[in-house]
């Protein structure tokens, strides 16, 4: 059983930011994707690793940071929730909104 679930929408932000990536550089597109599933494994170690952004949710998630992008998380199921894969200047508020109701 893998200590972590890639929610579909959390799937969908993946293939996403590689296919942008991919419009100017397919190695980068690789690279950056490699990244993020290491930083899946890191947050599995240290769940509660990540920071919390009250700011942005009061849902108990966490947000680990990878490159430019955010992984969110909810640090206490199991296995591990990531919800998201977000790019830090997108509207990450009304994004969880979305993802959360």
């Amino acid at each position: 059983m893998s200590a972590y679930r890639i929610r579909s929408v959390a799937h969908q932000d993946i293939v996403e930011i590689w296919e942008y990536i991919d419009r100017e550089n397919l190695t980068a597109a690789d690279r950056v994707i490699d990244e993020i599933y290491a930083g899946f494994d890191q947050i599995t170690l240290v769940p509660r690793g990540g920071f919390k952004r009250t700011d942005w949710t009061d849902q108990p998630l966490r947000f680990w940071l990878v490159s430019k992008y955010l992984i969110v998380y909810f640090p206490d199921t199991r296995p591990l929730q990531i919800i998201g894969v977000l790019h830090g200047a997108r509207d990450i508020p009304k994004l969880l909104t979305q993802r959360l109701t």
